[in-house]
């Protein structure tokens, strides 16, 4: 035999009497191991579903509540705009309400010229915090709004909106 077939020879001779492929034991481990993690991140799949819902709607209610106060604050300003007394930095609580399982409450601040808002990072994720709101002077033409709802008992906003509200004069033939 040439040095080749030799060498062939003894890669046979080593295989025989080993036993190939997998035992029912190992298969089975490997199936119980797969198993357990796919079972493990479906509920987390799940879990984190339901989590986006709660805070979908969570949002959707911190949404609705704001609209419902610029509401509100348009009724107060529709005749006269000085019926609306600017607040400074201190807002005022318009609203409380239960909704996705949290307590919400609604702040308005209530300024005379554009208030500065600055965006901040927390551990809860990104807001928009009111840091300049001008309640000196006397502006009866005009009043800049924010509404911020938050958590019952955080200072953290879950929803900002801010708007103006002017006083508008209409007036008839040629007498500004």
């Amino acid at each position: 035999m040439t040095g080749q077939g030799k060498g062939k020879l003894w890669w046979l001779l080593l295989l025989q009497g080993k036993e190939e492929g997998a035992t029912l034991l190992e298969v089975t481990v490997a199936t119980l191991v797969i198993g357990l993690a796919l079972v493990l991140n479906g509920m987390f799949l799940v879990a984190m579903k339901i989590q986006n819902k709660k805070e979908g709607e969570l949002r959707t209610a911190a949404v609705s509540l704001a609209a419902s106060v610029i509401e509100d604050t348009r009724r107060i300003t529709m005749d006269n705009i000085s019926g609306l007394p600017p607040t400074g930095l201190t807002p005022t609580r318009v609203n409380a309400t239960h909704a996705g399982g949290y307590e919400l409450e609604v702040y308005r601040y209530v300024c005379n010229s554009n208030p500065e808002l600055q965006e901040q990072t927390t551990n809860a994720g990104r807001t928009i915090r009111v840091t300049s709101c001008d309640n000196a002077g006397s502006n009866d033409q005009e009043r800049y709004v924010v509404v911020e709802v938050r958590r019952k008992g955080e200072n953290e906003a879950i929803y900002t909106v801010q708007t103006t509200f002017t006083n508008v004069r209409i007036s008839q033939g040629g007498n500004p």
